[in-house]
């Protein structure tokens, strides 16, 4: 993704279909029509990648519905569900049309019209970069402050002479038993 940023390339040829070739370069699998292979192979990984996907979006969509389903009424949730689910299947025949052969992706890009796929294609690059480094840096800031939270226990187990407990005494006003610890 981030060479296509930074290059403005637009991919030409789908992962299987270079896949089979370097194979087919290196192990001299010359009787495969290597063609049909890849458009075989491409068509069913992208069946498998559109099914997960969807899969994955329903089952968090569910667990954020019946969270929000006492607060909004059915025919709310139902409509917004139906979007997310339009936007997120037009947004995936969008990104998936470029692993897809060249003769196919002119069968999508007829059906949809005069949009500038290479303008999507650059933003959904752009946007899984930052969303990318986004996850790194936030990653590691809870790294941090989990080990932050462990340095403090290891050292209040290691040195626990080190608080001393100066008073307990019961509060007159609330009735509330109070504790105060210097450190």
């Amino acid at each position: 993704a981030i060479t296509n940023i930074v290059f403005y390339r637009v991919g030409k040829t789908d992962p299987v279909t270079n896949m089979i070739m370097i194979l087919a370069r290196y192990y001299d699998i010359g009787s495969v029509d290597n063609q049909y292979l890849s458009q075989q192979l491409s068509f069913f990984f992208v069946g498998i990648m559109v099914f997960f996907s969807i899969r994955g979006i329903l089952i968090k969509l569910t667990k954020a519905f019946n969270i929000f389903s006492n607060y909004v009424s059915t025919s709310n949730v139902v409509l917004f569900y139906s979007q997310i689910m339009g936007m997120y299947s037009l947004s995936m025949l969008l990104m998936l049309r470029m692993s897809l052969p060249v003769q196919y992706q002119s069968l999508i890009t007829m059906s949809l019209g005069s949009l500038e796929f290479q303008f999507y294609q650059r933003w959904a690059d752009v946007i899984f970069v930052f969303a990318a480094l986004f996850s790194l840096v936030f990653i590691y800031c809870m790294h941090q402050i989990q080990q932050d939270k462990y340095e403090e226990l290891d050292y209040s187990a290691a040195y626990p002479n080190e608080l001393e407990y100066d008073d307990y005494s019961q509060d007159s006003n609330s009735g509330h038993d109070s504790l105060s610890i210097n450190i």
